[in-house]
This record gives C-alpha cells, sequence and structure tokens, in this order.
C-alpha cells in the first residue's frame, strides 16, 4: 500500500501553512489533535483525528499509508514523536530525546554529558532551595525561566539576589504558557553576546539551513523580542554558528523535519545553545523568507516529506536581500474595540506585510514577551539604512495604532 498520507500534530502559527504545501505536492495530510491542543479549523486538512499524547495509535488512521509524522508546533512535537515510532516510520527523530527537545533542562544536561558547549544551569523546586542555591553562587547575572515555556514567556533576566528572589517567587506555583503548574524553575547563567536564530530542515540525518537571523531583544526584566534581521548565511560568523547548530541537533535526535534553535555567540567562548524547538520558526510569513532567502522552511519541509530525491534547497542559501521581522508593542492592556489601523505602516517604503493577532472584543495585553506581542511586521529591502529609518518610524506609530483600540 502507498504511503501518500502526512499526520501534523497540533498545526499553529507557521505550522498551519504545511499542509496546503504538502497538498500541492500530491500528499493527503492528517490534523493530529492532541490531548491539549486549541480548537482547529478542518478545512485545510483532508482529515481531522484525535491523537491524545500519541502513546496510542488512532483507530481512524491506517498506519501503512502514514508517510511521514511532523509536529505543527511546540505541543506536537512529543505527540508526533510517539505516533511515527508506532508507525514504524524510517524517517523520525529519537524517541528517546523526546523530552530532551522539549524541556529546557534536559536539554542542557543532555548537551553537557555530550560535551556540547551550554549554559550552567541549576534546577530549583522550592523557595528554601533558591535561598540555598543564592547562598552558594551569590550576585549573579542569570536567567529565571519555565522548564517548558515557550515565546519568551515568563523569562526574567536578574541581575542581582533581590531580583533572583523575586522572580522565583512570581514563577514556583505559577502556570506556564500552556497551563501547567510551574512545580519547578530552571535559573540559567546570564549569556552576553550576539544572538542568532537558525531554520534548518533535516532529513536522514543530514541538516539544511533555510533561514539564519540575528535577534535583538531587550535584556533588562523580562525578555522582550524587538526584531530580528536575515544574516549572510556565508559569512565566517555565520559558518561557526550553523556548525554548533548542526551539533546540537545531532545530539538531540533530530534527525527529521523542521527546527528552530537560537545560540547565543558568546565572547572568548563561542556559540551556546538557548534552545532549540523542533518545529517551524515561529509568525513567518513565508513569501518574506522567500524574499530574502529565496527558500522557506515549510516549502522546503514539504519537499522533504513528498519528493524521495530531496536533498536541500535547490541551490545554495544567500542573502537576496535585507529584511528584518519587527515585533509590535502594545503599551496598553484592554478589550480590543476593533482591528488595529495599520495604514501608516503600510506607507513605509521598505514594507512588505504585517501579521495581526487583535480580533474585535478579544484581550490586548501590555507587551512584556513574545506572547504578548500583538503583530509582526515584515520590512524588507535592498538598502540596509531604509530599514533602520523605517523601524525608528515604527517604534514611534505603533503607540498610537494599539491606544486607540482598547475599549475605555
Amino acid at each position: 500500500m502507498k504511503r501518500d498520507t502526512c499526520i501534523i500534530v497540533d498545526p499553529d502559527s507557521t505550522g498551519l501553512h504545511l499542509a496546503p504545501a504538502l497538498q500541492k505536492l500530491g500528499v493527503l495530510t492528517v490534523a493530529g489533535v492532541s490531548s491539549n491542543a486549541p480548537p482547529l479549523d478542518l478545512g485545510s486538512y483532508d482529515q481531522l483525528v484525535d491523537v491524545g499524547d500519541g502513546s496510542c495509535w488512532p483507530e481512524a488512521l491506517d498506519p501503512n499509508r502514514i508517510l511521514r509524522v511532523v509536529a505543527g508546533s511546540d505541543l506536537g512535537g512529543p505527540p508526533a514523536d510517539r505516533l511515527a515510532d508506532s508507525a514504524g516510520l524510517s524517517r523520525k527523530n529519537d524517541l528517546t530525546l523526546t523530552l530532551a527537545r522539549r524541556d529546557k533542562w534536559v536539554m542542557g544536561e543532555v548537551l553537557r554529558n555530550a560535551g556540547i558547549p551550554c549554559a550552567r544551569q541549576a534546577l530549583l523546586v522550592d523557595m528554601p532551595s533558591v535561598e540555598r542555591w543564592i547562598t552558594i553562587n551569590p550576585n549573579l547575572s542569570v536567567v529565571l525561566k519555565p522548564r517548558k515555556g515557550i515565546a519568551s514567556d515568563q523569562v526574567h533576566l536578574c541581575h542581582s539576589d533581590t531580583e533572583i528572589r523575586t522572580a522565583a517567587d512570581a514563577l514556583l506555583g505559577s502556570k506556564d504558557f500552556f497551563g501547567n503548574d510551574n512545580t519547578t524553575l530552571l535559573v540559567q547563567e546570564f549569556l552576553p553576546g550576539l544572538e542568532f536564530m537558525i531554520d534548518t530542515v533535516s532529513l536522514d540525518g543530514a541538516h539544511y539551513v533555510v533561514g539564519i537571523w540575528q535577534s535583538c531583544r531587550r535584556r533588562t526584566g523580562t525578555v522582550l523580542p524587538l526584531y530580528v534581521d536575515a544574516v549572510n548565511p556565508t559569512s565566517p560568523t555565520a559558518q561557526q554558528v550553523i556548525s554548533y547548530c548542526h551539533d546540537v541537533l545531532d545530539t538531540l535526535g533530530v534527525s527529521n523535519g523542521p527546527a528552530h534553535t537560537e545560540i547565543m555567540l558568546v565572547p572568548n567562548r563561542g556559540p551556546v545553545l538557548i534552545e532549540m524547538n523542533a518545529r517551524f520558526h515561529g509568525s513567518m510569513d513565508l513569501d518574506f523568507a522567500c524574499c530574502v532567502f529565496g527558500t522557506d522552511q515549510v516549502m522546503e519541509t514539504a519537499q522533504s516529506i513528498a519528493t524521495q530525491d530531496w536533498n536541500g534547497p535547490k541551490q545554495v542559501l544567500q542573502l537576496k536581500g535585507f529584511g528584518r521581522k519587527i515585533y509590535l508593542h502594545s503599551p496598553v492592556s484592554g478589550t480590543a474595540n476593533h482591528v488595529p489601523d495599520y495604514s501608516a505602516l503600510e506607507q513605509l517604503s521598505s514594507f512588505h506585510s504585517i501579521r495581526n493577532r487583535i480580533l474585535p472584543k478579544k484581550e490586548v495585553r501590555e507587551t512584556v514577551s513574545l506572547s504578548t506581542s500583538p503583530a509582526t511586521l515584515f520590512l524588507a529591502s535592498d538598502n540596509e539604512e531604509e530599514i533602520i529609518a523605517d523601524t525608528q518610524k515604527v517604534r514611534q506609530l505603533e503607540v498610537a495604532i494599539f491606544n486607540n483600540i482598547v475599549m475605555e
């Protein structure tokens, strides 16, 4: 029987674009909905199936027809790994390392045990353990975060013992982005340097870079993303980071499918992992990615699934133009009266597109992390100075844009 179907588990954000890309290539698509998945529109899929946590094969599916199983989001990773293993697929990721690809504490320890450079870290379970850790490690700059958080949610940068106590007290006993209890917290050393994001597609253990970005964040208190810039993948710095990224993917058992890896290039030390996510680069405009790199992660993932002789992008990855992805910030919280008016941003000379997340009568939150950013703006140009100038205008315009949508 022909294997002609791909299961996409918990598709969200950029992962929503995989089904249409596969269907254009003649592959049937199943939306696998896990236990914790949000509501999903069936319209883009040939079938929708409840897959639970992936430990039991769904009766509605014939495993002999499954070509691949892909995580459509962070939530989809563990059930996708289990389903791929149950279907007996050769093209899958290492099931024994599933937790290491989702839990940041385990991720760091797996790298350390393999001799891969990684951040120094500790796992704290309650305030007494926090106090003991501070006594042994006084006056350090550290990062406190949930073990399975996403989108910089609840990530705290602390530069004093008092800040560590305050952040730990706020985290312990709270719930993470997905509603799970934070019964422990991860403390990692603060890593200075340049931050990079590497987008890859893997097949049979070979890793192909389809995008590389340099990230700019406000790194005081909470982690507030500002923007990411497309980077020349052939530069010596990019090649150094890419080589390290491949080592991380190998160590964490990523052999097939997309990954989005965040790495800090630390002075006098080299690349150090921030985190690896075995899913697509979130909130990405695929046309924008093609504009700056000539390809995109979803298209290459689809090709790797549908095409027998796929061995990476058809062309050597290169920077075709300057591109910046800007995370817009709302200065206010409240209920949206209407969709924001982005017409002033659309008039910018380097404007490419915008991805809005604000709907009428829905909550707007003051932006303190990636998860609370109300929209993503994409700028593209042959002139880097044009993008820099437009970015300054964006920061002036966004205040009025979001102030004007919140109900009195």
